[in-house]
């Protein structure tokens, strides 16, 4: 398996958070467009805040 360099997506939402960290992100045409990397077997919890972001990992 290989690592996932550069993964991104867009939402609506004002800010986004990925395993209780903000990645790197720009706003475009209304958009929030994220980015981050995705390591082999790993999990990624994506939440509008912080908690959120954390408190799902289980």
């Amino acid at each position: 398996m290989r690592k996932i360099s550069g993964l991104s997506m867009a939402t609506k939402a004002s800010e986004v958070y990925v395993n209780g960290m903000k990645p790197s992100q720009k706003k475009a045409d209304g958009d929030l467009i994220f980015w981050f990397d995705l390591e082999p077997n790993t999990v990624a919890v994506i939440a509008a805040s912080k908690v959120d972001s954390i408190a799902l990992q289980k």
